[in-house]
């Protein structure tokens, strides 16, 4: 058995670099962590119930795009103006962001729903 140390200890997370040069370079796009993952789908749920998806691409960005070290870039309130970035680009990230962090689309559409 492992410990509740050990857990904590544990790097369960991964850092994919993404080549972005529409940007001119690269970012970091990080596993989201089980909070994170939470508050993304709350603005989901919001979204859905609302029926604005406004977006939703940069929530998800908000919270996966990181640095080097693995700490986030934006805060939630940056995600009216990412989203006015290009749609192609955010669309690209959105993907990647949603497999590195194991969302299907049949997770979204459950969000959604719910």
């Amino acid at each position: 058995m492992i410990s509740k140390n050990d857990i904590f200890k544990s790097v369960d997370t991964t850092i994919e670099e993404v080549k972005v040069p529409e940007w001119g370079g690269s970012i970091f796009i990080k596993t989201l962590s089980g909070t994170d993952r939470d508050l993304f789908e709350g603005a989901c749920a919001k979204a859905s119930e609302n029926n604005n998806f406004k977006n939703i691409r940069a929530k998800l960005l908000v919270f996966s795009i990181v640095n080097e070290k693995g700490d986030k870039l934006f805060e939630e309130k940056d995600a009216d103006k990412l989203g006015k970035k290009s749609s192609r680009v955010l669309d690209r990230l959105f993907t990647i962001a949603q497999k590195i962090s194991g969302i299907s689309k049949d997770d979204r559409e459950e969000m959604e729903k719910n």
